[in-house]
């Protein structure tokens, strides 16, 4: 069954004039939807390619309106509820909280990141955390946006 069929069915009410006039106006709108369905698609199209390759562009006018948030800024937000969670993670691995030193492990090929506590002279497993995704393949990062993880040892201050 054609979808305009019950529009044919309504147009056999009508004289051949009024029905020319309501094929006309059929093939308008079909024809404005068409333009309309394509041109929007090409704005999509378009965003898509400025949100990804334009990003140098388009970012720090973002920022401008959101404003930065500094380290500061982050700790003072989470600290409170953050430091309860890992304390109960030290408690159950009976560490000393807070330790003197830690460690981060991140290992791509399991995608899980642990959380390392020195007890005293020996290193103990606090918590293994999983990764839920990450981009790019098993291999070194080597240049901005080619949407590699980093490898490699870091400090954190």
């Amino acid at each position: 069954m054609c979808r305009w069929q019950p529009v044919f069915v309504f147009m056999k009410w009508f004289g051949s004039a009024t029905r020319s006039s309501i094929a006309w106006l059929i093939n308008e709108a079909l024809k404005t939807s068409y333009w309309f369905y394509s041109s929007l698609g090409f704005i999509c199209f378009l965003a898509i390619l400025i949100y990804k390759y334009g990003r140098s562009y388009w970012y720090p006018v973002y920022l401008k309106f959101i404003g930065e948030n500094s380290i500061s800024d982050i700790v003072e937000q989470y600290q409170s509820t953050s430091l309860e969670r890992i304390k109960s993670s030290f408690e159950s691995a009976n560490i000393v909280f807070p330790p003197k030193e830690l460690a981060f492990l991140a290992i791509k090929e399991d995608a899980s990141f642990k959380v390392w506590a020195k007890n005293g002279s020996a290193w103990r497993l606090v918590k293994v955390y999983s990764i839920k995704a990450a981009s790019g393949v098993l291999g070194p990062k080597l240049r901005e946006g080619d949407y590699q993880v980093p490898e490699g040892i870091y400090g954190i201050s």
